[in-house]
């Protein structure tokens, strides 16, 4: 069984993503391509806990990680959740 986050974000290391960025990123998801990031780029990352204790970092998405600061605390942790549980094989999260 995948454990449960309880806690989302301990810490997060990302550049600015500037709303225009974070559009170009969109698009390209949409049309199923990839925008190639000019050299030296390093993805936001975030370190959460789950209810045992278990620490993790993960590389998340410009948006994903923009988008955390604007939600409720509940609301993050749930966010962070699903990611956790679709990289843990969930499909259903997926």
């Amino acid at each position: 069984m995948i454990k449960r986050v309880v806690r989302a974000i301990t810490a997060v290391r990302s550049e600015y993503a500037s709303a225009r960025l974070i559009n170009t990123n969109l698009e390209h998801r949409v049309t199923r391509t990839r925008y190639n990031r000019p050299g030296g780029y390093l993805p936001a990352e975030i370190d959460y806990e789950t209810v045992d204790g278990e620490r993790y970092t993960i590389s998340m998405r410009d948006y994903d990680v923009r988008s955390l600061d604007r939600v409720t605390s509940d609301e993050a942790i749930d966010h962070v959740n699903l990611i956790h549980q679709a990289r843990h094989g969930n499909l259903a999260a997926r």
